[in-house]
Formats: structure tokens, sequence, C-alpha cells
């Protein structure tokens, strides 16, 4: 047991209250997060002379960033994020009262160079919502993890039908696997797809003053431990669209597609012969369970 949670981020909270949690949660989720993501300068393949570098003053285009709860990529050229990776449990998704909820604005980034920024501006009179790439109802062990989440470099352009209908769909039921009693990893991306396979070409929306890019699509995968070694995954892709959809199974997909699409290596710490159920579909070479991690959960369309 002791072997895999290395690479899988276990993010656990103790079971003896919610301080002890709290404490253990944001010490492993710090110590761990190397365990499934490289170094920035390992993940941005940005190795050169610190002389040289500190002369030229040579930066990426992107912002690595590790926040208390989670922790993301930030595109300069988009001014959104490529992907954000978080770790949740019971305690962190669980209703909380001692934490401010206010309607809360989203909050610059100064930890991003001014002119890369994105601002509440960029989103006014557009017909696109503040959506959230790690939802703050995942972020409910602190108030300040719980804000952390209204952080512009984690908010992106959504139609509003899609941002309450298919991703909120699937966002209830990651929590749900998570009250559970599951330790459940998670990631979540933009990307920037033809709208069509046959299509050579990408098109998409600039909005606001600050020309942020609109993702034509957007993925999400989730994964937890089952057994000693084995883990249940779901990975899809999603067409932007100001549809209000629910049916989860008809954006299933496999974590290749997700990699191939977004250059992102996905959970990369769980081999393909470690994952028993993918989307709900025993892989080869795997024993069946009892129920599949769809009929455990109650069941999703």
């Amino acid at each position: 047991m002791t072997g895999n949670l290395k690479k899988f981020l276990p993010y656990t909270a103790g079971a003896v209250g919610l301080v002890a949690g709290m404490l253990y949660a944001q010490f492993n989720y710090k110590k761990k997060i190397s365990a499934i993501l490289p170094s920035c300068d390992e993940y941005l393949g940005f190795h050169i002379n610190p002389d040289i570098g500190n002369k030229f003053g040579i930066l990426p285009a992107t912002t690595f960033k590790t926040m208390e709860g989670y922790s993301l990529l930030y595109n300069h050229k988009t001014k959104t994020a490529d992907w954000a990776f978080e770790c949740i449990t019971k305690e962190s998704v669980s209703p909380n009262t001692g934490i401010e909820k206010k309607k809360r604005k989203v909050i610059p980034d100064d930890t991003v160079p001014s002119y890369f920024q994105s601002s509440a501006e960029d989103f006014r009179n557009t017909g696109y919502s503040k959506g959230h790439l790690v939802p703050a109802a995942n972020q409910q062990l602190t108030s300040n993890l719980y804000k952390e989440t209204f952080i512009l470099t984690n908010i992106v352009p959504m139609y509003d039908k899609f941002n309450s209908g298919i991703w909120k769909t699937l966002e209830d039921y990651i929590r749900k696997l998570a009250m559970e009693g599951k330790t459940v990893g998670v990631y979540c991306g933009s990307l920037y797809l033809p709208s069509k396979d046959s299509d050579n070409f990408v098109r998409y929306d600039l909005i606001g003053p600050h020309k942020i890019a609109v993702p034509t699509h957007f993925f999400k995968s989730a994964a937890w431990e089952v057994e000693d070694g084995k883990y249940d995954m779901i990975a899809y892709i999603f067409p932007h669209e100001n549809k209000k959809i629910k049916n989860l199974k008809l954006f299933e997909v496999d974590r290749e597609k997700i990699c191939k699409d977004s250059g992102l290596r996905l959970f990369y710490g769980i081999k393909d012969t470690e994952i028993r159920y993918l989307n709900g579909k025993l892989m080869k070479n795997q024993e069946p369970s009892e129920t599949s991690p769809r009929q455990r959960s109650g069941g999703i369309n």
C-alpha cells in the first residue's frame, strides 16, 4: 500500500478530527505532489545555464503554480490554464459552515506578469460565465482553500449551459465518489481542437480587453485506488457548446485520447495494468468485481 501512495497523491485527511485532517492534508499535498507532477523545470523542459538565463531574462511561456489545495499550468498565450490537478477526500468536499462562503469575486493573480493576466472585465457582456477548473465545493477544509479557487488563473470562459450542465454533472459525480470515502485524484483542463475530426483548422473566440481564449473543448479525468495497487478511472472530453447536456456516457474517452490532445501525461504514475475499470468497463487482464464503479456509485448516465 505504501509504495502506491507516492504515485497517486493520497491527500489523506486523518480520522481524528477536522483539525488533524487539515494539517495532515496540507502537509501531504505538498510533500507528495512531486510523485505525480514533475518539477516545474522538468515539466516545462526548461534547462538552461543559469548565468545565461539571468543575463537575457529567458522565461517560459507558462506559469506552473502549486496552490495549497491544487496545482495548475497557466498559459500566458491563451490566458487560461492548460490543466489543473487536485486530490479530494470526504473531508475536503463535505459542507463546512465554518468557512466564509458569501458570494465571492474573482481575484487577480499577481504572480503572473500583468500583461499575461486576465481580469473580471474580460468576461463582461460576452455571453460567457466564469467557469472554475477546480470547483470551490471541492476545497472546503479551510477558508483559504475555498478562496484560492476564485483566483483568475483557475477561471476559464464557459457557456452558462455548459457550466451548469455537463460540467456540474461530472463535478457532482466526483464529489459523490469522495463522499463514499475514496481519495480521488482529478485532472481537468482546456483544449483547442478542430470542431470535426476531419477538419484541419482550430477556431476559437477571443474575449475582453486582454483577448482571453475560449477553449473549444474541456477534459476531465479522475482516478481512485480500490485495492492495493489497483485503480478505477473515468475520462471525458466535452465539446464546449451552449447546450445543457447531462449524459456523461456520450463523452467517455480513453486516457490516451486526453494525453494526445492535451500533451499531458495523465496519471503517469498509474500503469495500464493497474487500471481495473475505465469508465465502468473492465480492462483486459483484470478480474471483475462484484459491481462496476458506475453501479457502486448509484448509477451515472
